[in-house]
């Protein structure tokens, strides 16, 4: 998702790393899914602030990127 809240693309998790170096201006990673220690460190390499999933498959070290779960959006 981008700044303006635009979808920019829709990709398989397993393939986020690749998708994101495509697009220079991501904001946000939303997904359909839990959120592994792995997701966290792309988006904070790539300077996405917001992460959107499902829930969390181990404890992650979130520093620099605000996780969100579907929980705390309702």
């Amino acid at each position: 998702v981008g700044k303006d809240m635009q979808i920019i693309s829709k990709a398989p998790l397993s393939e986020i790393a690749e998708i994101i170096s495509d697009y220079p201006n991501v904001y946000a990673i939303v997904f359909d899914g839990k959120a592994t220690q792995d997701v966290v460190d792309i988006a904070k390499q790539r300077g996405i602030r917001y992460l959107v999933c499902m829930g969390f498959r181990e404890p992650v070290e979130s520093e620099g990127v605000r996780v969100l779960t579907m929980k705390e959006l309702r």
